[in-house]
């Protein structure tokens, strides 16, 4: 109370009875807070916590101010009423702007700068409302402006940098957007040119505290896979979004996990302790390493239900759910028939080094855990076949559209090309 006191002290002079108990009511009414808001003291949390964001609310008439606000801005936004109750309890400050001196103006002040569609502003100001709350002269103007000339944008990639991450014209440029680029620039050794393309292709690059964000992830990649700034820098360039995944939420477990599930020969091998071969084999594909964690243990247990082998989620980061439950579906459903097509993943390439073959004889009972008939008892035969001729696992399922007689081709051609390959190897071993 004091703090809402102390913010607005307009408030004292106000009658309760009057005026602030109808502006809450109808407050409540038109952000659709419910009764299920209301905590044993007879207060309603959520009103609450949004009049102490913005006492000023309070003071302002409903139906002259409050109301004709909300309903311009939902207007030229095109809202949805759930979609303006979702922004107004986010920024509440919102309400207490003035619609044509205010809102009105920094709004065609974006559509105009960044040639905006009516779509597009939407989905920036219901991504970062606070935006509306700066001033065009002070903070809009010279943010765009710096970034623009700092990156050497085009207005076209500086309208998909704010449209990919609005949150950055919140930001201080010298004090926050500025020290991150030339930090980032230093540490990877990146030329003016490769630091724009890093933005454009990852804006939200520019929100990141370099020091206590950035800096940690680079010292991870650099420690964990033995990389040299060179080929480090070639890995953020080419898969930037590693430096926008959570360290503690994604990499760092996410290692861990596909080293036991998904290489299990690697993390087993008496002579490959530190998990060398298995960490290669990542930094090959280092988008599988972002998932969140906690989507790919989901994942983990939608395999294990249907008896598919894990290391079969190596490979699928990239899916949505949909396309993840479709791919399973295709999997549990292959019954070996002539015109019977099995799908897969992004595995590693079938040209491979010998260091490819690995034991699954830990993941084979996996295929009959749930499931019995026809289409899983042939799935454990061609498992067999694949173990007799020490051709990994994983190959079975990343053969999109074979045939029988074609997959077991590809069986005899395998095998011939591990031959030719350990022949040219021991040849090699013995010209020297």
């Amino acid at each position: 109370l004091t703090k809402l006191i102390l913010r607005s002290p307009a408030i004292i002079g106000l009658n309760y009875t009057n005026s602030i108990s109808p502006t809450l009511e109808s407050l409540r009414h038109l952000l659709n807070i419910t009764e299920e808001g209301i905590e044993p003291d007879g207060t309603v949390a959520a009103l609450s916590k949004l009049v102490v964001k913005c006492p000023t609310i309070l003071t302002l008439n409903y139906e002259r101010n409050l109301l004709p606000t909300c309903a311009s801005l939902q207007k030229h936004l095109r809202l949805t009423p759930l979609e303006l109750q979702r922004m107004l309890k986010k920024h509440p400050v919102l309400m207490g702007l003035s619609y044509p001196a205010n809102l009105r103006p920094t709004l065609l002040y974006l559509q105009q700068r960044l040639t905006l569609t009516t779509t597009e502003l939407r989905r920036i100001i219901l991504r970062q409302p606070s935006i509306l709350d700066l001033n065009i002269e002070s903070n809009l103007s010279p943010t765009l402006t710096a970034i623009t000339q700092e990156l050497n944008l085009s207005a076209n990639e500086t309208r998909r940098v704010v449209i990919r991450n609005p949150s950055i014209l919140t930001l201080s440029f010298t004090c926050n957007i500025q020290p991150t680029l030339h930090n980032l620039q230093d540490s990877l050794c990146l030329s003016d040119g490769e630091l724009k393309r890093l933005v454009v292709c990852q804006p939200s690059l520019l929100s990141l505290n370099f020091e206590t964000n950035v800096k940690p992830k680079l010292k991870w990649l650099r420690n964990t896979f033995k990389l040299n700034t060179t080929h480090l820098k070639l890995l953020i360039l080419k898969e930037s979004v590693m430096l926008s995944s959570s360290l503690e939420k994604a990499l760092i477990p996410n290692v861990e996990f596909y080293k036991t599930h998904c290489f299990p020969q690697f993390t087993n091998d008496p002579t490959n302790i530190d998990g060398s071969l298995a960490l290669a084999h990542m930094i090959r594909q280092p988008r599988q390493l972002t998932i969140s964690h906690a989507r790919l243990l989901n994942r983990t247990q939608m395999f294990e239900e249907v008896g598919i082998p894990l290391e079969c989620l190596w490979g699928k980061a990239a899916f949505t759910d949909e396309k993840l439950e479709e791919w399973m579906n295709k999997v549990v459903g292959w019954n070996g028939n002539e015109h019977s097509t099995i799908t897969g993943c992004d595995t590693i390439p079938e040209n491979g080094h010998d260091s490819d073959v690995r034991d699954d004889n830990s993941n084979s009972n996996n295929l009959t855990q749930r499931h019995t008939g026809s289409n899983l008892e042939s799935l454990q035969e061609l498992s067999n076949q694949f173990r007799d001729l020490d051709i990994p696992l994983h190959y079975l399922w990343d053969k999109t559209g074979y045939s029988p007689v074609e997959l077991h081709q590809w069986m005899d051609d395998y095998v011939a090309r591990k031959t030719l390959r350990s022949e040219r190897l021991e040849a090699s071993i013995l010209a020297r």
